[in-house]
């Protein structure tokens, strides 16, 4: 019986009874030459034209059995390539620093009709590949074939142009660099007691008032604290909107019972409240929601003599007071 071959890598497989007293070297050359070449060899592939078939051996050294095909050409462009259509896994070197290759599958082992797609391999790179007898699939972990175009421009914007191969990003031009346009922000007035500078020729007080020396932007020196006052308001009225915004020191003189109510207050912003109660009216605090920290925790009694001093503070959602002092 005649020796068969392999499909996929072209060993000879020896017929019952055939080569007696020769099996060991068909063998030998199976293991140690073919087997050995389609799990690590390399082979150097130059095509002359830009369609060339890998050559081929029943049960001798071939191209299209080696793991590691290092490709170049002289054909002056873009080239393919054609290995049997049987399964396997290539390495591809392209070593063409110019034109891409593509590897296909071909129809009939040794002719140049592709099968299927083919896999391209970019100027210069390495592409892992896998055949499965028809299609040829680039399963390469470090290329991306979502990034298929070509950088044009580094600046404002970045354009991609037509593709070099699946997953190649190439600079097709030097990279134009542009300059960030600088605008200077407009200046105002700070509000009340905010201390950010950005005058860049004056220093500011709390208070947001010009001062008279001339730190650089955003120092915090420029805070002149010698001058810093609190503002004081008076309040009027028996239904006030009591407002730390209005000043954190506040005088009032009541008229008649009054009920104050929350204007607006921030977490962490207070007031001081000197209360004139000389004929006795009473306030009546559940519109302002105070919680009091003194007093057993009710409302302080008022002076009928001089001010009564109140320190209300706001913290989170509620608006905590104490009366000052016992005078």
């Amino acid at each position: 019986m005649a020796s068969t071959y392999s499909d996929n890598l072209r060993l000879e497989l020896i017929g019952t009874g055939d080569q007696a007293g020769d099996w060991g070297d068909t063998t030998n050359r199976n293991l140690g030459t073919l087997l050995e070449s389609a799990i690590s060899g390399a082979v150097a592939v130059t095509t002359t034209t830009t369609n060339q078939a890998l050559t081929i051996s029943n049960g001798g050294v071939d191209q299209a059995r080696n793991m590691v095909l290092k490709l170049n050409t002289t054909s002056g462009g873009a080239y393919n390539v054609y290995a049997p259509p049987y399964p396997k896994v290539y390495v591809v070197r392209n070593l063409s620093g110019t034109y891409a290759a593509q590897l296909f599958n071909s129809t009939v082992s040794g002719n140049t009709t592709a099968a299927g797609t083919g896999a391209t391999i970019p100027a210069g790179k390495s592409v892992l590949i896998f055949s499965d007898g028809t299609d040829m699939l680039d399963v390469s972990v470090t290329t991306n074939a979502n990034l298929t175009g070509v950088v044009t421009s580094v600046g404002n914007a970045t354009s991609f142009g037509s593709s070099t191969g699946s997953g190649a990003v190439v600079l097709a031009t030097s990279p134009t660099l542009t300059s960030p346009t600088l605008v200077t922000p407009a200046l105002g007035t700070p509000a009340s007691g905010v201390v950010t500078n950005l005058t860049g020729t004056a220093s500011i007080n709390i208070n947001g008032t010009v001062g008279a020396t001339t730190p650089a932007a955003g120092s915090f020196t420029g805070v002149d604290f010698d001058t810093y006052t609190e503002t004081v308001y008076a309040v009027s009225g028996t239904t006030p909107a009591l407002s730390p915004n209005n000043g954190t020191i506040q005088t009032w003189t009541l008229s008649g019972n009054s009920t104050p109510t929350a204007g607006t207050w921030a977490s962490g912003q207070s007031l001081t409240l000197m209360v004139n109660d000389g004929t006795a009216y009473a306030i009546t605090w559940t519109s302002l929601g105070v919680v009091w920290k003194t007093d057993a925790g009710v409302a302080p009694i008022l002076n009928t003599t001089g001010e009564t001093a109140i320190q209300l503070w706001k913290v989170s959602s509620t608006i905590y007071g104490a009366r000052v002092g016992d005078a």
